[in-house]
């Protein structure tokens, strides 16, 4: 009788704790359903580079009349597609069509996708006033970021990009300087390579973009996933893509931003 009620107790006490256990598998993995995707500052290249190529790749949308806007909207809708947080993307988006309507600090988009005023005094002063009091980088990265805007005082593409990835390495930097080095190096490597490919390809067809559009291009990319840190990975992520598609239009002769 004793080894009866020894067992019925001993059987109660699996069945709770096997129910207990489920239960918290349960509650994990509802947690786990709910916990919002990230996306690493390491991570923005190659996603920088996926959704670009989309774009290329598309035979409806997007198409040579497409506004600033659109294109924003567009590179939002991919991030959502992939699971990131609506509401983050969202603001992120509309964070960046305001700032286009009122300049950043007097420098707005179509001189940043104009190859002839991007290098210039002015432009280069105001970048470097955005990046110190809006992204909180130190007066050493600026300087950085300043020296690779002068793209056409390197000697070749590959010069550029040694001297980016020696003065981008993390290990050159402390505080918030570490995170736009990484995001800067990351979209910079990925973009070479993705409009490397696109400029041979036309360089093969005899139609070879102007002198100096790859480098301004690629840089351009990664100087638009600085100005948008300030409003989070995602805009960081719009902001280079945004760049990155509308320098390339104004380098083949349809600009989407006036």
């Amino acid at each position: 009788m004793k080894r009866t009620f020894l067992y019925s107790v001993v059987l109660a006490i699996l069945v709770l704790a096997i129910t207990s256990l489920a239960g918290c598998k349960k509650e994990n993995d509802l947690v786990k359903s709910q916990a919002k995707k990230t996306l690493e500052p390491k991570e923005i290249g190659y996603y920088h580079n996926k959704y670009i190529t989309m774009l290329l790749n598309s035979k409806d949308y997007p198409n040579e009349n497409m506004t600033f806007e659109e294109c924003i909207e567009y590179f939002g809708s991919l991030l959502i597609e992939d699971g990131y947080d609506s509401l983050e993307v969202i603001a992120a988006v509309e964070d960046i069509k305001d700032l286009n309507e009122s300049g950043i600090f007097g420098v707005n988009f179509n001189v940043l996708t104009n190859q002839s005023s991007f290098t210039s005094e002015t432009t280069m002063s105001l970048i470097n006033n955005y990046l110190t009091t809006q992204c909180n980088a130190s007066e050493r990265f600026c300087q950085v970021i300043l020296q690779l805007m002068d793209y056409q005082s390197f000697s070749s593409d590959e010069a550029l990009l040694s001297y980016a990835n020696s003065q981008l390495d993390e290990s050159n930097w402390t505080g918030q300087d570490v995170t736009l080095a990484t995001v800067s190096k990351s979209i910079l490597n990925n973009s070479y390579e993705l409009w490397k490919d696109k400029f041979e390809d036309a360089d093969n067809n005899n139609k070879a973009p102007r002198p100096g559009a790859f480098a301004y291009i690629y840089f351009n990319d990664a100087l638009g996933g600085l100005l948008g840190m300030p409003f989070g990975i995602f805009g960081s992520l719009g902001m280079g893509g945004l760049l990155s598609w509308a320098t390339y239009m104004e380098v083949i002769g349809h600009p989407i931003i006036k």
